[in-house]
């Protein structure tokens, strides 16, 4: 039996329990990117991470998950202001 295996892509978006993370592929010269080869911000009430075109698969791969490092910490940081009752030690 042979397993076909699809080739990793950048994925348009990631689903997250809670929040879903839009996934923009932009130019170098894209001002969401301001000179970096990844970015992220909440755009239109969601987080949306850039990612730089020009880059190589390994290096948009490892950007984009810098990034949502980034989304997930935000999140997590911002779930636990707003009910402080449910973060335990």
């Amino acid at each position: 039996m042979t397993v076909k295996v699809k080739p990793f892509r950048i994925p348009k978006a990631i689903v997250l329990p809670g929040i879903v993370v839009r996934v923009l592929e932009v130019p170098s010269e894209s001002p969401e990117l301001e000179g970096a080869d990844g970015a992220w911000e909440y755009v239109d009430g969601g987080p949306t991470v850039w990612i730089n075109t020009s880059m190589v698969l390994p290096r948009k791969r490892y950007l984009l998950l810098h990034e949502l490092h980034h989304v997930i910490v935000d999140y997590l940081h911002s779930a636990m202001q707003d009910h402080p009752e449910l973060v335990k030690p």
